[in-house]
């Protein structure tokens, strides 16, 4: 098992303790599991254990670690419906359990409060797992999306006295914020291509690079222009920068980047 959720501490739920696939993830359901919270995480391990019919898909130690029992494919047993409506955007003819994503927050309903305070690392643990999905899925960040175990179940209590709706105003926050950087990040990125185009503009000589629809070869200075402005496009999602070699030779592409590279030659040398 990998884990889907990047970080995330890999602890396989035992086959006995979960649907198996499809899981279609519509929604977020926020547990607490009983658990003292400590640096002893328990509930991983319990899950592992066979024969305890339940288990969910996550697990937030107090001490801010992701951990993953059960792929997001796969549906866990977490969410049963009992004396209450399902959610508006669940199918009700389906588990809910093959709807939703769930994730077990260390600590217990009546004192979660006080245990995972809002800004605590267990808490940023939580909301970044939240906006993370709620990015993935392109599931709307909202209370109606994010919910307790309480609001589906006249049986369960849980997450009790966690501010849920705290919780969606700092997904909401961080979504926000991931957007503005990422706007930031697109006009950096293209000044820097900018100020590479400029550093290219002669000695050209051709190259033929299967697959690759602009090939400009650089050295010297530029080299590591164009190094750092493909370990910095790592990080983002506006462009396919990639450095090439052939021979003894180092070239820059932009696969993926803006249609004005169509003016420029096949491929730049000498710089």
């Amino acid at each position: 098992m990998n884990a889907d959720y990047p970080g995330a501490i890999v602890w396989p739920a035992h086959e006995s303790n979960h649907l198996g696939p499809p899981c279609v993830i519509k929604g977020l359901i926020l547990h607490t599991p009983e658990e003292t919270a400590d640096a002893h995480p328990g509930t991983p391990l319990y899950f592992a254990q066979p024969d305890k019919s339940a288990s969910t898909q996550y697990f937030a130690s107090y001490l801010g670690f992701i951990w993953q029992m059960v792929p997001e494919n796969v549906a866990a047993i977490a969410n049963g419906v009992l004396g209450k409506p399902y959610p508006a955007w669940a199918n009700p003819g389906q588990s809910l359990n093959r709807q939703t994503t769930n994730i077990e927050i260390e600590g217990r309903a009546a004192s979660i409060a006080q245990t995972m305070p809002r800004g605590s690392g267990q808490w940023k643990a939580v909301v970044n797992w939240c906006a993370y999905i709620c990015k993935k899925y392109g599931i709307p960040a909202d209370r109606a999306h994010i919910i307790g175990h309480y609001e589906v179940a006249n049986n369960r209590s849980d997450p009790g006295t966690l501010d849920i709706g705290a919780i969606v105003a700092d997904v909401q926050a961080k979504l926000a914020e991931e957007e503005t950087m990422s706007s930031q990040e697109y006009k950096e990125l293209r000044a820097a291509v900018d100020v590479l185009q400029k550093k290219a503009a002669a000695n050209v000589e051709f190259v033929q690079f299967e697959g690759f629809p602009q090939v400009y070869r650089v050295s010297g200075h530029t080299l590591e222009h164009a190094k750092d402005l493909a370990a910095f496009d790592a990080q983002s999602d506006f462009a396919e920068v990639r450095l090439l070699k052939k021979g003894s030779a180092d070239y820059v592409t932009f696969a993926r980047f803006n249609a004005s590279f169509a003016s420029l030659p096949r491929e730049v040398g000498g710089l």
